[in-house]
């Protein structure tokens, strides 16, 4: 586990914690100057053979969104300009040699052109001032920003003010990469920060990868369009990072009162499109997990782990227009105090096209899925929902005097403002209440469910159902009155009404054993049956995705 630096009482605007961090630095400084730095090779790798494949029947694996037009997780880059260093122990009036380092992340940004790689040595820095850089690279020479291999460089933003960032509101980040172009940002660690960590802003052809944000009043990552047509930001690559303590009151900056909530999600994507969000570890936050959302379009989002946060893990939510083509696939989402994913039209006209496969979801207090009717509750439509796997769901504490959570089930349809909805092969095991249920709202118009599926071209087919029994339907949900509904089970067709027999689920193993009923006619849930288990997240994760080398 790293350790957390406490920050200096020296003086200046940079400095290291220890004397040992210092000679540390030194020694790794003194390393790299042995031989000249003729040029850095740098590979992005899938480090561990487990994340190369999904969980069982998923149609593509780890290849990113705009494949056709972008090189997937196995790269080669060799940076064409020069190498620059920046050290605790550094000064920006140097020329940011391996011996003679810069002192601030911040002059290193402002010189950075195309072809140029800036290494950070480790240590402790205090932020004098926002990162930005100034300058895009090409296609064949991506600007890198990048911790040393195996240190930890970790920005401390606690003297930069949120008064003093250029743009004001409440989404900027300690490191601004806005207007810029072919950047690429690996192994920075970001603390402190009384607005976001990383922002991205109307650039494109960004790569995240292995950051890690701790401490952020707004976002831990956030990626913004300002003009939301779909033109200003796109090409984005999260990849590998950590994100915890994210949208928290303690980094409230003094001048914003104490009121309402923090701004946005640990992890926000508003806007972007052609992206990728992967193997990230998002947990221990204020708000929720991973935010697709405003107008966004043609995205992936897999293999993430998403834990202990405050509201949804995964939310997709359109505002300003439409949001449409997101795939979300092989995600672990437990321990939530919402729902594990929800689908929502706050303020836009549409959510359209997701595709909802091979995600394992548990033990979180709301919801397993959650269709909601927060803000315009504008049409959500052609959604596929496949291959998951819903269990131990909606156990939230309900209000004093109430028997459920107020939202709670496997797959709670509680907006009836769906059309074209494919809810099948899933496995829906020990939800409270209900495994797969809708709200009396469906029912205003006299219609049974029945008429009210054929003609909303709702679709329940072939799904594993194993929920407590002697639970009577319909159920009337918790929470506060405008959210109190008659919520009514339903199977659909070709249900099987077994056990799945899971191999260990109190140690997170959802595999299926060689008897499960789920391989009887239809391959339901996450993991193919009788397949070893690749608990993935619980070794080693996020995992490695950036290697370098020197020669």
């Amino acid at each position: 586990m790293r350790q957390r630096l406490a920050p200096s009482s020296g003086q200046g605007s940079i400095c290291s914690d220890t004397e040992r961090q210092r000679e540390h630095a030194e020694d790794e400084m003194k390393l790299q100057s042995r031989s000249p730095v003729r040029f850095l090779t740098i590979a992005l790798v899938a480090a561990a053979a487990g994340l190369t494949s999904c969980f069982g029947f998923c149609g593509s694996s780890t290849s990113p969104a705009f494949a056709a037009k972008k090189p997937g997780l196995k790269g080669i880059f060799i940076n064409a300009g020069t190498t620059h260093f920046v050290g605790v122990n550094g000064s920006d009036s140097g020329p940011g040699t391996a011996d003679r380092p810069w002192a601030t992340l911040n002059h290193a940004a402002e010189l950075a052109e195309a072809g140029d790689t800036v290494i950070v040595g480790g240590g402790h820095y205090l932020l004098p001032a926002q990162v930005r850089p100034r300058h895009s690279g090409r296609s064949d020479s991506w600007i890198t920003f990048m911790g040393y291999p195996g240190a930890e460089p970790i920005l401390d933003a606690k003297m930069v003010s949120h008064s003093s960032l250029v743009q004001k509101g409440l989404d900027n980040g300690a490191l601004q990469i806005q207007d810029v172009s072919y950047v690429r940002v690996v192994n920075l660690t970001i603390i402190n920060s009384f607005d976001a960590g990383i922002t991205v802003r109307d650039s494109s052809n960004i790569d995240l990868i292995n950051n890690t944000t701790r401490g952020t009043f707004s976002s831990g990552i956030a990626v913004w369009d300002t003009n939301h047509d779909d033109q200003g930001t796109g090409h984005i690559r999260i990849l590998g990072n950590t994100i915890t303590h994210a949208t928290t009151w303690d980094l409230a900056p003094p001048d914003v009162p104490r009121q309402g909530e923090p701004p946005h999600e640990a992890l926000s994507i508003g806007g972007a499109v052609e992206f990728e969000v992967a193997y990230n570890h998002v947990y221990d936050s204020d708000k929720e997990g991973i935010d697709i959302k405003e107008t966004s379009k043609h995205g992936k989002v897999h293999h993430n782990l998403i834990s202990n946060v405050e509201r949804q893990g995964v939310y997709v939510d359109a505002w300003f227009g439409k949001l449409s083509d997101i795939e979300i696939y092989s995600n672990v989402i437990h321990g939530c105090k919402g729902a594990g994913l929800a689908l929502s039209v706050e303020n836009g006209e549409s959510v359209a096209n997701v595709n909802i496969y091979n995600n394992l979801v548990f033990n979180n207090d709301g919801s397993g899925l959650y269709f909601s009717r927060w803000g315009v509750n504008n049409e959500r439509r052609h959604i596929q929902i496949h291959n998951n796997t819903f269990y131990h769901n909606g156990y939230g504490t309900p209000k004093d005097g109430q028997t459920y959570y107020w939202m709670t089930g496997g797959l709670y349809l509680y907006s009836p403002n769906v059309r074209d909805v494919s809810i099948n092969s899933n496995i829906f095991s020990d939800n409270r209440g209900f495994q797969i249920g809708y709200s009396e709202l469906f029912l205003k118009d006299s219609q049974s469910w029945r008429a009210v599926a054929r003609d909303k071209s709702i679709r329940i087919i072939g799904n594993l159902i194993d929920g407590p029994k002697g639970v009577a339907s319909p159920i009337e949900s918790g929470g506060n009155p405008v959210d109190r509904v008659r919520i009514y089970a339903v199977d659909g067709e070709q249900a099987i009404f077994a056990n799945p027999l899971f191999r260990d689920p109190a140690h997170q193993d959802f595999a299926l054993r060689r008897n499960s009923p789920a391989d009887v006619g239809v391959a339901a849930g996450a993991y193919a049956p009788g397949l070893p288990s690749k608990s993935w997240w619980r070794r080693d994760f996020p995992p490695r995705l950036f290697n370098s080398k020197f020669e």
